[in-house]
C-alpha cells in the first residue's frame, strides 16, 4: 500500500523528473514489482532502472551495516510521459544511470547517481570520464553522494563511524 502511497504523491507534486536512489529490493524477481516501477508507470510516469548486477565489481561493496550492494542497490530516472526520451545509458549498473530527454525545445542529460559510502573518490573519476559526452549539454546531476564537505558538521554519523569529506 505504501509504495503505491509514494508513487501518488510523487504524481500530486506534478514533477517533469524524478530521480531515487538506493531502491532496496530483496531479490530480481522482486524488482519490477517495486515501488519504482509498476506504480510510478501508473502515475503517468516512465520508469528507467539501473541495478547493481550480481558479481559486478560494484556488487561485493558492503555498506556501512555490512550489507550487499544488490539489496540496497538501484537507481530510478522517472519521466514524465509525453516528455520526449532520447536515450538511457547505465554508466555503472546500480551507481550511475543517466537518461537524455527533449523538453521544451532543449536537450538535456539528466545523470542519478549512488555512491557507496566511502567510494565517492572512485565515483567522480568515473564521472569525469563523461566530461566531453556532456560538454555543451544541459546537464543535472543528482543523487546519493554519502559525502558530507565539513566531516566536523556530519551530525547524523555514529559514534566510531568512518566519515567520508569530499
Amino acid at each position: 500500500k505504501a509504495k503505491g502511497k509514494r508513487a501518488g504523491v510523487i504524481a500530486a507534486m506534478r514533477a517533469t523528473i524524478v530521480c531515487l536512489q538506493e531502491v532496496h529490493v530483496s531479490s530480481v524477481e522482486s524488482k519490477r514489482e517495486t515501488l519504482t516501477v509498476n506504480p510510478l508507470e501508473r502515475a503517468g510516469y516512465q520508469a528507467f532502472c539501473s541495478w547493481t548486477e550480481d558479481g559486478s565489481e560494484w556488487s561485493n561493496l558492503k555498506d556501512k551495516h555490512g550489507d550487499q550492494a544488490s539489496r540496497w542497490g538501484g537507481l530510478v530516472i522517472a519521466v514524465k510521459k509525453g516528455v520526449e526520451v532520447l536515450h538511457h545509458t547505465e554508466h555503472i549498473p546500480g551507481i550511475m544511470h543517466e537518461v537524455k530527454i527533449k523538453w521544451r525545445g532543449e536537450t538535456f542529460t539528466i545523470v542519478n547517481l549512488y555512491a557507496p559510502h566511502g567510494k565517492i573518490h572512485r565515483l567522480f573519476n568515473e564521472m569525469y570520464k563523461m566530461n566531453d559526452h556532456t560538454k555543451g549539454v544541459n546537464t543535472i546531476v543528482c543523487g546519493d553522494f554519502n559525502s558530507v564537505q565539513d566531516a566536523a558538521l556530519d551530525t547524523k554519523t555514529r559514534e566510531g563511524a568512518t566519515k567520508y569529506t569530499v
